[in-house]
């Protein structure tokens, strides 16, 4: 299971109970041929890439078991959410992206490397890609394998570091990895993940946490899980056109349940998944500048 760490030195200032560590997955659509076991069956997702790496896992023992691993598959992606911390711009790398390559047959010269490209957003809707070279590898991830030790630590982890300096960010939530497909050739399958840890950061202030947690606009579904009926309740900072759509698990959208323009407050509909095979769901609220995202889980 993945570790929590209760103490992280941040420049020369402890901070407690503050973990580096993304808070949840607000999208996930898995490609054709993701590894059986570790994709959308997977009973341990999405806390199984929401805390440290493997444990375990060393340069010749790659981390292979489904509650620390997700395989995005052909394409596929996934966003995390950092909503408990900013990760900042500062000296050095800003974060590492943990995925299981490995030496071959222990030698350091042959890695078996499954490639992912990299986006990072301030707020869940612009997104910038870390531009990348295909001939050193440089932005990739997927690359370096993870070597145990100290997560926290760039120079004794392993992984894949990135620096927001190199796409002029200061700060971000938001880390969106896809699997590289046919745009990096010379990998050697689709990218597992494991972790996503910042290396710099800071926690994110009451008054920078509502504004960007959109406090006015919020979504929120009861219960969840369901099973067939439930409650959606939004409400608006402003009169504005909203949609309120449904995506399945692999990104494909299902259902335009509101397509029109509302008047500011709290709203209410009842969704009912009768027609709907049980399995994990995203809700989708998008309006004038903003965008919330809740993920709902029918069961029957």
């Amino acid at each position: 299971m993945k570790k929590f760490f209760l103490f992280v030195l941040i420049g020369k200032i402890a901070f407690a109970q503050i973990n580096p560590l993304p808070n949840e997955v607000v999208f996930y659509r898995q490609g054709p041929n993701a590894t059986i076991g570790f994709d959308t069956t997977n009973i341990f997702f999405p806390q199984n890439v929401l805390g440290f790496p493997d444990s375990l896992a060393e340069g010749c023992n790659p981390s292979s078991i489904p509650n620390e691993i997700q395989s995005l598959g052909d394409g596929g992606e996934i966003i995390l959410h950092f909503a408990d911390i900013a990760i900042v711009d500062e000296d050095g790398s800003d974060f590492t992206i943990f995925e299981n390559a490995f030496f071959i047959g222990c030698d350091s010269n042959l890695i078996y490397r499954e490639f992912g490209i990299v986006s990072v957003s301030k707020d869940g809707i612009n997104y910038f890609e870390f531009p990348f070279d295909t001939l050193t590898l440089h932005n990739i991830c997927g690359v370096t394998p993870t070597l145990g030790g100290i997560f926290t630590n760039p120079n004794l982890s392993g992984g894949d570091k990135f620096d927001l300096s190199e796409i002029g960010i200061d700060s971000i939530h938001f880390v969106k990895i896809t699997d590289a497909g046919n745009r990096i050739s010379n990998d050697f399958g689709n990218f597992d993940l494991d972790a996503v840890v910042a290396l710099n950061f800071v926690p994110t202030t009451n008054r920078v946490k509502e504004n960007f947690e959109n406090k006015n606009q919020s979504l929120s579904v009861f219960p969840n899980p369901f099973n067939p009926k439930t409650k959606i309740v939004f409400s608006l900072a402003e009169t504005q056109t909203v949609i309120l759509q449904i995506y399945d698990i692999n990104g494909k959208k299902i259902s335009t349940l509101i397509n029109k323009n509302l008047e500011n407050g709290n709203h209410e509909i009842e969704f009912d998944g009768s027609n709907f095979q049980s399995g994990i769901y995203f809700l989708k609220l998008s309006g004038k500048n903003f965008s919330l995202t809740k993920k709902i889980i029918l069961t029957k």
